[in-house]
C-alpha cells in the first residue's frame, strides 16, 4: 500500500474514533453540568472551564493526546507530500469531517502557543499546514485572525515569515479559474492584507522600538 493510502486509512480510522470520543465528552457534559447548576441553570465562565475540563477527563485523555501527535505527523506528511492530487485526497479528506476540521483549528493554535523561540519553525509550518487542509472552510475572520498570529509567532521563532507562508502557500490549494475561496493566494497575500497592517505591523513595529 502507497504510503498515502496508508495516510488516509489512518486518517479516517482517527476520524472515526474522534467522533466517539466526542460522542462521550458531551454526554459526560451534560451529565456534569445538570449535576452543579440544573438542566437550565447557566454556569459561570469559572465554572464551565471546570466542566470541560471535567468532562475532558472523563471522557478519557488519551485520544486527545494521539491525536495531536497523529496531527503532527498529517502536517509533516502533507507538507512533503511531492504530488498535488495526493495533498487535494487529503483536504477533502478532512473536509469530509467537521469533528477533524474542529480537532485541526485546535491543533494550530496549539501549535501557535507552543512557539516560544528559536528552533520553533516547524511549528509554525505545521498550524499553517492544518489550515492549508482546512482550505478556509473556516470563517474568513477567524483565519485572518490566526494566520496574524502565526505571522508573529514566526518573527518570534527568529524565522522568515514571508517565506514560512510562501512555503506552505506552493502546497495549498491553487484555486480554479472560475474562482472560489482557497488559502494559497491567501498566504501569499497576507503581508499586504488589512489583518496584517491592523495586527501584525503595529507589533512588529513595537518590538523593533
Amino acid at each position: 500500500m502507497a504510503a498515502i493510502d496508508e495516510l488516509r486509512k489512518r486518517l479516517r480510522e482517527m476520524q472515526r474514533r474522534l467522533m466517539e470520543w466526542n460522542v462521550d465528552y458531551e454526554r459526560a457534559y451534560t451529565r456534569l453540568r445538570r449535576q452543579k447548576v440544573g438542566r437550565w441553570g447557566r454556569p459561570g465562565a469559572e465554572l464551565e472551564g471546570e466542566l470541560r475540563d471535567e468532562a475532558r477527563r472523563a471522557a478519557g485523555e488519551e485520544l486527545p493526546h494521539e491525536l495531536f501527535g497523529f496531527l503532527d505527523e498529517l502536517a509533516d506528511a502533507y507538507l512533503a507530500e511531492p504530488l498535488p492530487h495526493n495533498r487535494a485526497k487529503l483536504r477533502a479528506d478532512v473536509g469530509d469531517n467537521l469533528a477533524m476540521l474542529a480537532a485541526l483549528w485546535g491543533f494550530a493554535e496549539q501549535c501557535v502557543d507552543l512557539v516560544r523561540g528559536a528552533d520553533d519553525e516547524q511549528r509554525v509550518l505545521r498550524a499553517l499546514a492544518a489550515l492549508s487542509l482546512d482550505d478556509l472552510r473556516t470563517n474568513l475572520e477567524l483565519v485572518d485572525g490566526l494566520l496574524a498570529r502565526l505571522w508573529l509567532a514566526a518573527a518570534r521563532a527568529g524565522t522568515d515569515a514571508q517565506a514560512v507562508f510562501e512555503r506552505v502557500a506552493a502546497v495549498s490549494n491553487p484555486g480554479m479559474g472560475g474562482g472560489g475561496a482557497c488559502l494559497a493566494p491567501r498566504l501569499r497575500a497576507f503581508a499586504s492584507s488589512r489583518a496584517f497592517q491592523r495586527d501584525v505591523a503595529p507589533e512588529l513595529a513595537r518590538r523593533s522600538s
